[in-house]
């Protein structure tokens, strides 16, 4: 394929929303009541696809008759900017594996305990990454969850 350098911020992302800082958010707060039923073509999993999730995903977020739900501010899908996206969980792992995160080093490196990747595990739970476990094991959590933070990446 096309190779690609990855990039990813150096901070979590925060968001202010009426005076109040966000360090951590929904993946898709409204979708979670119906579920996302189309979450094995919208996302993927590999390296390579979390742009494509991104694009995705947001689409859905954005549409003026949402397919999934309305908009939540809390929503992870409001911190994306041009040329950034959410890590797909290979994305993430391969990230994970590279910097040689594990549970010892993390806050080292300036890392939260859980984040969320651009990647559906299931119509209501979507890929995260754990720190606590050796290597930053993809596990998964509900849309509605708040304990994951975010971190965009780019690449050129």
């Amino acid at each position: 394929g096309e190779e690609r350098f990855y990039v990813m911020a150096l901070e979590d992302c925060k968001k202010t929303i009426n005076g109040e800082e966000y360090s951590e958010f929904y993946w898709y707060y409204n979708a979670y009541d119906n579920g996302i039923s189309e979450y094995a073509t919208l996302t993927k999993t590999g390296v390579g696809e979390g742009a494509t999730n991104t694009s995705n995903m947001l689409a859905q977020w954005n549409a003026a008759i949402p397919t999934y739900g309305a908009k939540n501010d809390v929503d992870m899908w409001g911190l994306v900017k041009d040329g950034w996206f959410i890590p797909s969980a290979e994305e993430w792992a391969a990230f994970q594996n590279e910097m040689g995160v594990n549970p010892g080093t993390f806050i080292d490196l300036g890392l939260s305990w859980y984040y969320w990747s651009s990647s559906l595990q299931s119509a209501e739970q979507a890929f995260c990454i754990d720190q606590e476990i050796d290597g930053g094991m993809l596990c998964y959590d509900n849309l509605r969850s708040t304990n994951n933070s975010v971190r965009l990446s780019t690449t050129f």
